[in-house]
């Protein structure tokens, strides 16, 4: 007996749907994004930051810079963050009276605007700064001003240039900042030697460091 041929069935035909590589390869490249920030030697976009970011950096900062009690002169300083990134700050200066024939007599306003690649607050950052005061400064030792020695200058003191630094965190509240800038420095002073021994209307121009601060 022979066996009943098997049923022969046609299958449905199969559609297959190839996307052009194009297409595949556009999908996987992120949306274009004109914030871009330095970092590790190449340019990466711009991350937004975490709530935890956001929570843990603070947005105003108090300090002092312990280089200027050295010359004495009495200093404090308020930063606050103004965006993610960017930070202003703000320091008065105040010279601290001397005795005897010695003059320490200084009143100065300093300005910044800082930029911080990372994050306002977090490691290094850059940015401008100016700064305008009044002075009358006596018999003391100071670099740059060698006359200073034997004479009194009485004047006004502008500076600006460009500042860096970088922040190092202690703790969750504390902080120790190390900065340096470049620039220019323009004095005009009265210079006198005794009452009798007077000059009026100089002035002095200097380029290079002008301050470091801790």
């Amino acid at each position: 007996m022979i066996p009943p041929r098997p049923e022969i069935r046609e299958e449905d035909p199969v559609e297959l749907s190839i996307e052009p590589a194009e297409e595949t390869f556009r999908n996987r490249i992120p949306e274009p994004s004109n914030d871009w920030v330095w970092n590790s030697g190449e340019f990466q976009e711009y991350t937004p930051p975490t709530e935890d970011y956001i929570l843990r950096t603070p947005s105003i900062a108090i300090k002092t810079n312990l280089l200027g009690w050295a010359f004495p002169a009495a200093n404090a300083a308020v930063e606050w963050k103004l965006t993610n990134r960017w930070s202003a700050e703000i320091s008065l200066w105040c010279g601290i009276p001397a005795s005897g024939e010695k003059s320490r007599d200084l009143l100065a306003v300093q300005t910044e605007i800082r930029y911080w690649p990372r994050g306002a607050f977090e490691q290094f950052y850059i940015g401008a700064q100016g700064t305008y005061g009044q002075y009358k400064l006596g018999r003391l030792k100071v670099p740059l001003l060698t006359e200073l020695k034997n004479h009194t200058l009485d004047g006004e003191v502008i500076r600006g240039g460009i500042v860096g630094g970088y922040l190092f965190p202690l703790s969750k509240r504390w902080g120790m900042e190390v900065s340096a800038s470049i620039g220019f420095l323009y004095l005009t002073f009265d210079k006198s030697r005794s009452e009798t021994q007077k000059r009026s209307g100089l002035s002095r121009y200097y380029i290079g460091p002008t301050k470091l601060g801790v």
